[in-house]
């Protein structure tokens, strides 16, 4: 678990087209927006946004997927759950554009 990041990147390197990919593959699991809680990890903007696009929508699935350890969670519960770790945890742009994403642009707020 704690090299997943670097193997799958090790996996992507060779395509092309996720080239511009790695450098969030990299970092998705190791910052947060804030990095209170891991010494290593970059704070706020220092972070790759595709890190931070990697790591909200790894969390979605992780959450909304069933698991070994847990069942899947409904997507409204889901997305509140992330929505209030925005700011936190996740950079809150990026958790405005998957709501978006999810649930249409009119329906977002």
């Amino acid at each position: 678990m704690k090299t997943h990041t670097t193997k799958g990147a090790n996996i992507m390197r060779p395509v092309s087209q996720l080239k511009e990919m790695l450098p969030g593959n990299r970092t998705c699991t190791t910052s947060t927006w804030t990095a209170a809680a891991i010494p290593t990890a970059s704070p706020g903007p220092q972070i790759p946004q595709m890190a931070s696009i990697i790591g909200v929508a790894d969390t979605l699935d992780a959450m909304t997927t069933n698991r070994p350890y847990q069942n899947a969670m409904d997507l409204d519960y889901a997305l509140g759950r992330i929505k209030a770790l925005a700011g936190s945890k996740f950079d809150e742009t990026i958790v405005i554009a998957l709501e978006s994403a999810v649930k249409g642009p009119a329906n977002s707020a």
